[in-house]
């Protein structure tokens, strides 16, 4: 099977899946090596890339998704009546950002770094979907570890953790923290 055949099965499967496929499913699918089949998703992401249309591929954390074209969001938003108040709260940006910096991290060590109490916080970015469970950590009581998911990223406009703003620490802070 051609390339070009398989990118228009891998835009469909994309187009109907409606959120992130592994890259792994893909490969399965084409019978195909992991390597082999990231070959097909990089050109896949380059066409789409080049041919300026309202439609992306992006990869997130491994897995790819089919997705509308960042600088059509305000016409997007327009057609569909998005309220620009349903945007998160302040402190749900905050309590993400610190999750998805420190992650895995414990509520507790997230209110620690922010000051103040994060129960609800935390409660809304999991029916939200931006962040998940992790497992426990291995300390007494046990307490539940928060990361990101792949929600998160795709609603912050950015394909892994590694493209984060760094942020600066001096070394006072480094040591509260």
């Amino acid at each position: 099977m051609e390339q070009r055949e398989q990118i228009g099965i891998i835009e469909s499967i994309l187009f109907m899946a409606g959120e992130p496929v592994p890259l792994k499913d893909i490969a399965q699918l084409f019978e195909i090596t992991r390597d082999e089949a990231a070959g097909i998703m990089t050109q896949a992401v380059r066409e789409y890339e080049e041919c300026g249309r309202g439609l992306r591929i992006v990869e997130l954390d491994g897995n790819y998704q089919l997705v509308t074209h960042k600088d059509n969001a305000p016409w997007v938003e327009k057609y569909l009546g998005v309220d620009k108040k349903k945007q998160l709260p302040t402190s749900l940006v905050e309590t993400v950002a610190v999750i998805a910096y420190k992650q895995p991290i414990t509520r507790a060590e997230i209110e620690y770094i922010r000051g103040v109490k994060c129960d609800y916080s935390v409660k809304k970015l999991l029916e939200y979907g931006l962040i998940e469970q992790a497992g426990k950590k291995d300390v007494p009581g046990k307490p539940f570890l928060y990361v990101t998911t792949p929600k998160f990223l795709r609603t912050f406009g950015i394909s892994s953790l590694e493209e984060l703003p760094q942020v600066e620490v001096d070394e006072e802070q480094e040591e509260e923290l």
